[in-house]
């Protein structure tokens, strides 16, 4: 199985609602960092941390919990993959979250080493926590 393979794989199981099958092609000490100063932003080190630091923080703004992330494309060399990628929920606040995003993945032995996401973080601080942005 090839990196894009592993990281297709992840995806399809996320959008079949397996978040359970998704998360265990994670290697146990999964490096997942989110860009930005947001609330859920940074670094969390494993499995654990990453639904703790943020997925649930995150899932629980959004209305039922639900977000949908559709891969719109793969780009793989060698252990690398990227996946531009565009998402589609409503916040607690009844507002649209529909994001776009990189995800730089890095694959090691057929699981899921690094994570580096990069999205609208304006878009989360407004839509998801309901803060409001200034000119400074």
């Amino acid at each position: 199985m090839t990196a894009e393979d592993t990281v297709r794989d992840y995806y399809a199981r996320m959008g079949a609602g397996d978040t359970k099958g998704a998360f265990a092609l994670f290697a146990p000490d999964v490096r997942y960092r989110l860009m930005g100063t947001t609330p859920i932003s940074g670094e969390s080190v494993g499995v654990s941390e990453f639904l703790a630091k943020i997925i649930r923080p995150f899932v629980g703004r959004l209305e039922g919990g639900q977000i949908e992330v559709i891969p719109d494309t793969f780009i793989a060399s060698g252990s690398h993959v990227v996946v531009l990628a565009h998402s589609r929920a409503t916040s607690v606040t009844g507002a649209a979250y529909n994001n776009e995003y990189a995800m730089v993945f890095t694959v090691q032995d057929g699981l899921i080493a690094t994570v580096r996401e990069y999205l609208d973080t304006a878009l989360v601080e407004t839509a998801v926590f309901g803060r409001e942005i200034r000119d400074a």
